[in-house]
């Protein structure tokens, strides 16, 4: 995982964290309505944004904002090299971003549910 910043938030979660959802997401073809589609049925969602850019100027393909009940968590999705190709990758990890007090159990929970959701059909 690329150590990168979102502003606004603290807490950038480590790649064990994001391992499974990296899994699924990298098996699975999302687009940004499908995403947005997936954040709303989780428990939490705020709202979608399309490109968001961290602060090593990446800008990624869509960030979920979820709020629990300590704090804020912002899930970014990176792009992959061409989502028309069947062999094509991520380009980086998904990344995960909290508030200082949000909880790791209540990341894991909500990350769970993301993965509930796009294993169900997205």
């Amino acid at each position: 995982m690329r150590k990168t910043g979102l502003e606004g938030f603290l807490v950038r979660y480590g790649e064990e964290v994001v391992a499974g959802l990296n899994e699924i997401n990298s098996d699975t073809t999302l687009n940004h309505r499908k995403l947005r589609a997936v954040g709303e049925r989780v428990s939490g969602f705020v709202k979608g944004d399309f490109g968001p850019r961290t602060r090593d100027g990446y800008r990624w393909y869509e960030r979920l904002d979820f709020d629990l009940g300590s704090g804020r968590v912002a899930v970014l999705f990176p792009w992959c090299y061409d989502a028309h190709d069947i062999e094509s990758i991520q380009d980086r990890s998904i990344n995960v971003y909290g508030d200082k007090g949000v909880l790791i159990g209540e990341v894991e929970e909500l990350l769970g549910e993301i993965m509930r959701e796009i294993g169900s059909g997205g």
